[in-house]
């Protein structure tokens, strides 16, 4: 998977599936990715999404930014009365060989004529994001009487599947992300320097890293960085390095016949032990006994 930066003024969004969604019944889904962009605008009520490891409590007037290929996962109460209309995007029209429908992969209503090979395909599409407009997941402080009605109006262009209704809905789109941006400036939400540092943990969490190294990187002071990192994201950047670190070695338990002291070391772990205990500490368990549970 590619990450290509385009300029802002650049971009040529392409609106693949938008929702009005009202939950009939309380749930909690199983842990998901998506392969594209999506923004989730809550338009009544409130709800819980675990994001990367990190839990939000989303309320009406809140928007989350979904990219592609982080864990994620959405608890619901029905008694919260939560309702949401949600865009799934890409940043840049993709070719067609990159290119799928939800129906497909995402609810899975309909599937093509070699899906597997399909699925591997798009899961090495590249990813577009534009440069200047990067914002935390969770948003908010955006006046609704602003943003309620081009979601929901996105949702009727996109009804329509007419090549006008498209013209007009990529136009919602963009008003959209200049309100979005906008709002950002206003109440300083936007903080590209920390999403680069949570990026650069998931990318070197096996390798020692420190509060300074990542601080220095930004060129912001220690203490304000650890203390913006923890605002942002709901953790310490301690915290959000064992989470990476705890995430690989599910996968190897689940995924290869690795000793517990190989992944130990793999993950970034100088003592098998101390591993273990982080590891119970997290998860509630011990590696060995979760790779049982896992495999029976």
């Amino acid at each position: 998977m590619d990450i290509i930066k385009i300029d802002l003024d650049d971009i040529k969004p392409y609106i693949r599936y938008v929702n009005n969604y009202e939950p009939v019944c309380s749930y909690k889904e199983k842990e998901r990715i998506i392969y594209d962009h999506e923004l989730m605008y809550v338009t009544e009520g409130e709800t819980d999404i675990c994001y990367d490891g990190v839990d939000h409590h989303l309320k009406k007037g809140d928007v989350f930014y979904f990219r592609p290929f982080v864990r994620n996962y959405m608890t619901v109460d029905v008694k919260n009365k939560f309702k949401t209309n949600c865009i799934h995007f890409d940043w840049y029209t993709p070719l067609p060989k990159h290119n799928f429908t939800a129906d497909e992969f995402y609810m899975n209503s309909v599937f093509s004529a070699g899906h597997e090979k399909r699925l591997e395909t798009i899961k090495e599409r590249p990813i577009y994001v534009p440069e200047g407009f990067d914002p935390p997941v969770h948003i908010t402080g955006v006046a609704y009487q602003r943003l309620a009605p081009l979601f929901m109006e996105s949702y009727y262009m996109f009804m329509r599947c007419s090549k006008p209704s498209e013209l007009k809905l990529r136009g919602l789109f963009m008003q959209i992300i200049a309100e979005l941006s906008a709002a950002g400036e206003e109440n300083g939400i936007i903080h590209p320097k920390i999403m680069n540092a949570a990026e650069y943990i998931r990318q070197n969490y096996d390798k020692h890293i420190t509060v300074r190294e990542l601080s220095d990187m930004c060129g912001l002071s220690t203490k304000y960085f650890g203390a913006l990192f923890k605002k942002m994201l709901g953790k310490s950047v301690n915290e959000f390095l064992l989470l990476k670190r705890v995430e690989a070695a599910k996968e190897l338990l689940m995924s290869t016949e690795l000793s517990i002291d190989d992944i130990s070391r793999i993950i970034g772990f100088d003592n098998q032990f101390y591993f273990s205990r982080c590891f119970k500490e997290t998860e509630g368990i011990t590696p060995s006994r979760y790779r049982s549970m896992i495999l029976k």
